[in-house]
């Protein structure tokens, strides 16, 4: 699977020996999500359907044909649980103005519940891909979805906030919650306009490239006419030669 991964334009190679001169930053075109959906492509549509080398058949079959004999495979009782119980958590105070996390505050009508609770200390699961909205569990033990206070927010990435923190102070400037979001649309926008800049770049390059293929890479010039070719009478006016450029068959 790595020997795949390791084919994608911008790769880092496993070791920075082995990288070399290669830019991986340059060349590198996908998003975490398209990485992500490709490595679910790679899993699921390749690894699985190849045969394997230990197995001496693909994983999917041997698994289809161990799994005959037995029960039903268990799947989760609750999917969003599921999903919360992979995510990284933080220990946060619930207070009234609402969970503060990352500089950013977090509210929900259900967090009241939890105000006057001896411990008020609780896990904070999040989603690094998707901070608009947070996981608490609830004194049932189920998980309450709380979303940002200020509902306007757009939704970040860990990374994003991260990045803001760090413009922010480097900029000797208070890094708060206002401030961060106000630094990441300020991104969203530069990055928004430089893909627009390179993708006519591209297509211009393109354009000139096609241009310069249909009649080889040189541009051809014209051939001076010679005195003899000169059209001084009807004599020599046949023996004029056409320029390059002219000649169509």
């Amino acid at each position: 699977m790595m020997d795949e991964v390791h084919l994608l334009p911008g790769t880092t190679f496993s070791s920075v020996a082995e990288r070399g001169q290669y830019k991986s930053s340059d060349a590198a075109v996908m998003t975490m999500r398209e990485l992500e959906t490709w490595l679910l492509v790679q899993t699921v549509g390749v690894y699985h359907a190849s045969p394997h080398r230990g197995l001496g058949k693909p994983p999917q079959e041997a698994w289809s044909q161990a799994m005959k004999p037995a029960a039903p495979v268990r799947l989760p009782p609750n999917e969003q649980q599921f999903y919360i119980d992979f995510l990284p958590y933080e220990r946060r105070t619930v207070r009234r103005e609402g969970i503060r996390l990352f500089n950013i505050f977090y509210w929900a009508d259900a967090l009241t519940t939890l105000l006057h609770q001896v411990n008020p200390i609780c896990l904070v699961h999040y989603d690094p891909r998707d901070l608009s909205r947070v996981y608490v569990r609830d004194r049932q033990g189920e998980f309450i979805e709380v979303p940002y206070r200020t509902r306007s927010h757009v939704p970040v990435t860990l990374e994003e906030q991260r990045w803001a923190a760090r413009k922010l102070r480097s900029a000797n400037r208070v890094v708060n919650e206002g401030a961060l979001f106000e630094a990441i649309a300020r991104r969203r926008e530069i990055i928004e306009e430089a893909q627009k800049k390179t993708i006519r770049t591209r297509r211009s390059r393109q354009k000139t490239s096609y241009a310069l293929q249909v009649r080889g890479s040189e541009p051809i010039a014209p051939t001076a006419p010679t005195v003899e070719d000169r059209p001084e009478s009807s004599e020599n006016a046949d023996s004029l030669q056409p320029y390059p450029v002219e000649v169509w068959e």
